[in-house]
């Protein structure tokens, strides 16, 4: 047995769990399925969808700007639910060994954005990512946390692993896999 690895890098730009979760098909589902089609079964996935989801002009927040009878905790909830659902029953037929890669702590000028807009920013991702870590592990998927290594200690980018405002450097997706895989 080889040592070597391949590993091999899909983008499906734009998506979110949302979009992969809900009830309609789509183009991103479209894009999805054909990608898993195109890998052999049993493979080894990892899947780094939902930091679009916990954006602040995007996803989550901006969907209870519209919905402020729903709580944020039961918005991630009901995201992160139908997404893992989504994925679980879609792998039955590929029998991948799956791990959901969470989603960093943001890396945004607070020199622009409000206080109350950091808190909620910080308290979405903080609340996705248990929620993401607790049912992708109910599920049997493994969980690579990039929040724990990206966090200065209050929910912040540390500024070490982003490569922009929102995603890791290839070091700090490996330094994840060495420290932070579950």
């Amino acid at each position: 047995k080889s040592d070597k690895l391949l590993c091999k890098s899909e983008w499906i730009l734009g998506c979110k769990q949302w979009h992969l979760g809900n009830l309609y098909r789509n183009k991103y589902k479209y894009k999805f399925e054909k990608i898993l089609d195109n890998i052999p079964k049993k493979s080894f996935i990892i899947l780094a969808i939902g930091e679009i989801d916990c954006r602040l002009d995007d996803g989550i927040i901006k969907y209870q700007k519209k919905r402020p009878e729903k709580s944020l905790n039961e918005i991630i909830e009901e995201t992160v639910e139908k997404y893992l659902s989504y994925i679980s029953n879609l792998n039955i037929q590929y029998k991948h060994n799956i791990f959901i890669q969470g989603v960093p702590c943001p890396n945004i000028d607070t020199e622009t954005v409000s206080n109350k807009e950091i808190v909620k920013l910080v308290d979405v991702i903080d609340i996705f990512n248990c929620e993401l870590r607790k049912k992708s592990k109910e599920r049997g998927f493994g969980f690579l946390d990039v929040h724990r290594l990206t966090d200065r200690g209050d929910g912040l980018s540390n500024k070490i692993w982003h490569i922009d405002n929102h995603h890791l450097s290839p070091q700090g997706v490996l330094e994840a896999w060495s420290s932070y895989a579950f």
